[in-house]
C-alpha cells in the first residue's frame, strides 16, 4: 500500500512542476 501512495504522491508533484512550466 505504502508503494502505491509514494506512486501517487510522484505523480502529483510531476504534474505540479509541469503545469508551474506551462504557467511560466
Amino acid at each position: 500500500m505504502s508503494t502505491a501512495l509514494s506512486s501517487g504522491r510522484r505523480r502529483s508533484f510531476y504534474v505540479l512542476t509541469i503545469g508551474l512550466l506551462l504557467v511560466t
